[in-house]
């Protein structure tokens, strides 16, 4: 006589393989997702690194961080907005969002004479902050801090020493030392170094969450154009001189700026 339907312990035992089955296929899906993720991250920033390469072919200079209203531009402009012609992204899109990104995406801009820091899944290298408070040694021009981050200056393209050694945009995290690390997560501006991070509409990010991007990694471009994995300690925690001196245009790492 034919069998229409399993007995209970066949179901069982087959529910208990299943189970079996996918608790060891996801950790491995999960690992291909993450670096899936890494690699659609990478490929982003390479392109939107091409666009910063051809605008300072263009112009022999790098986008400022910020520009002041002015007639072309009511609203003000961002370094972002230079990239838009050569890689067709706009802040909130494209080329600009990272997949592990999870966090405030919000497009700034000047309001009332004051500029609105951008939040979203990249920054844009701005060197670190001297002593004056003023950020100095990046690509987007020496600016003041908090509601004065208006460029003041523009930093040519034959002021960076070592292109090959110079960050210029990665994933969105900059860092505060003092008597303990702060790092905040979303800035539009890399920094080794922050200013009264007080100013800013940053988020305090803790150890965990930030570890979950890219397994404790973050995803930096350099003005050579190639992309690098770097370890957020090495990136934003380190005081060994190889790791400061890829923040400043002169290749040298400010350790006076940095007390131990």
């Amino acid at each position: 006589m034919q069998r229409k339907a399993f007995t209970l312990i066949e179901l069982l035992v087959v529910i208990a393989i299943i189970t079996i089955l996918a608790s060891l296929l996801l950790p491995a899906l999960s690992v291909a997702k993450s670096r899936a993720h890494s690699v659609k991250c990478k490929s982003n920033l390479k392109q939107l690194q091409l666009a910063v390469l051809l605008y300072t072919h263009d112009t022999q200079r790098f986008p400022a961080f910020s520009v002041a209203p002015n007639s072309d531009y009511p609203r003000g402009k961002k370094w972002y907005e230079d990239l838009k012609k050569y890689c067709g992204s706009s802040w909130t899109n494209g080329l600009f969002v990272c997949p592990t990104y999870k966090f405030i995406t919000f497009d700034g801009h000047f309001d009332n004479g004051a500029i609105y820091l951008s939040l979203g899944s990249f920054g844009y290298n701005v060197g670190i902050a001297g002593e004056n408070g003023a950020y100095i040694g990046g690509l987007a021009g020496s600016f003041g801090q908090g509601v004065s981050a208006v460029m003041s200056t523009y930093t040519r393209e034959d002021a960076i020493v070592s292109p090959i050694d110079m960050i210029g945009i990665g994933d969105a995290y900059a860092t505060w030392i003092d008597r303990r690390q702060r790092l905040t997560m979303g800035l539009e501006f890399l920094t080794r170094k922050l200013h009264h991070p007080e100013d800013w509409s940053a988020i305090e990010i803790d150890e965990k969450t930030m570890s979950k991007r890219h397994n404790g990694k973050l995803n930096t471009s350099f003005c050579d154009g190639h992309v690098e994995a770097i370890k957020i300690n090495d990136l934003f925690l380190s005081k060994k001189e190889n790791d400061l001196r890829r923040w400043t245009t002169d290749n040298l790492g400010h350790n006076e700026l940095f007390p131990p």
